[in-house]
């Protein structure tokens, strides 16, 4: 990448200007500039443009016609599928990108199974794809040998909220975590009632009182929103119960001290 003068040289023939933010929209941008605009933005940067929180791919990924070839440009991946199943595109401002169910078979062809599984609860949360037409999906493509569809499965096998989406990416996290780590597993928005008060809490262990609310990673509070967490908190305690919170950052960046932290909890909340 050249700076030349008061513009960058971003590709031959594209250039952009130095006060503009370098990230990874741009850089699709600027690759579609380079072909001319033919192809659909895909795979992880497909994702990423999709608001799934995964970290921000190394190259543009785009998926081209198969009778397309554009010279090679450096920073651009591209793809030419033999399956066109699925592949109509949806539109995010400008750029032409794959449809929330493609992308979810495109990260399991050429991503990992995690992906896949972030990207679906953030789809669910998101109202973008329903349980029903994913598994519609995974059935259509199976059929025709489509790779990504056995980590579609491998995900699905392992969705611990059966047909009813989470509030929150966070809740899936958190729900592999307990898994992963051997904890009891708990119920999935249990509902619990002390006196006129009636709470559904993301995670309970009913035998050991135990509570988990997540704060997932687009959690949106403020003052009167803490009182509110504070006071059922105190409603709950008061019963006998334990309320705990835990974070996205600590769920993504400590889990081997969340899970110790938690199964201690539940050692010292033996079921009697």
């Amino acid at each position: 990448m050249l700076v030349v003068g008061s513009i960058i040289n971003v590709h031959r023939g594209v250039v952009r200007l130095p006060g503009y933010q370098n990230d990874h929209l741009q850089r699709c941008h600027a690759a579609m500039a380079r072909i001319g605009g033919e192809g659909i933005i895909s795979h992880r940067s497909a994702a990423v443009l999709l608001g799934v929180p995964l970290l921000d791919p190394r190259d543009v990924e785009i998926t081209l016609p198969r009778a397309s070839h554009p010279a090679k440009t450096a920073g651009v991946t591209y793809h030419r599928p033999t399956d066109r199943l699925d592949l109509r595109p949806i539109w995010q401002g400008a750029l032409a990108v794959t449809n929330p169910r493609r992308t979810l078979l495109d990260l399991g062809a050429s991503g990992t199974a995690a992906d896949v599984a972030v990207a679906l609860e953030h789809f669910l949360v998101g109202g973008r794809v329903t349980m029903k037409s994913i598994i519609a999906l995974r059935e259509r493509h199976r059929l025709s040998g489509r790779t990504g569809v056995s980590s579609l499965d491998r995900v699905l096998g392992d969705r611990r909220f059966g047909d009813k989406p989470p509030d929150s990416v966070l809740e899936f996290v958190f729900a592999r975590l307990v898994s992963q780590f051997g904890l009891a597993q708990p119920m999935f928005h249990q509902r619990i009632s002390i006196g006129s008060h009636h709470f559904t809490p993301d995670f309970v262990w009913p035998r050991h009182r135990v509570i988990v609310e997540v704060d997932g990673w687009a959690y949106h509070s403020g003052r009167e929103a803490n009182e509110r967490d504070r006071e059922r908190d105190l409603i709950l305690s008061s019963a006998g119960w334990v309320p705990v919170r835990v974070t996205w950052l600590r769920v993504t960046r400590r889990p081997g001290w969340v899970a110790a932290t938690l199964g201690l909890l539940l050692s010292h909340h033996l079921p009697t």
